[in-house]
């Protein structure tokens, strides 16, 4: 059991620690979009946001490899 817990465990980790580097490029950058919960995103708003996600994931893999 604890061979599968391990790897689990790993990837939540992994997930949590992506979003919370990613919130302080996010929310000024959804704010600036004028983005709401109840309104849906364009492509191009769409892309912005993924683009500064993909920004921060290799400096979450790169602090989480040391």
């Amino acid at each position: 059991m604890s061979a599968i817990v391990d790897p689990l465990v790993r990837i939540l980790i992994f997930l949590l620690c992506c979003g919370v580097a990613w919130l302080p490029l996010g929310i000024p950058l959804m704010r600036s979009i004028g983005w709401s919960p109840s309104k849906p995103l364009s492509l191009t708003d769409k892309l912005k946001l993924v683009a500064s996600l993909y920004l921060v994931i290799p400096l979450v893999l790169w602090g989480y490899s040391l």
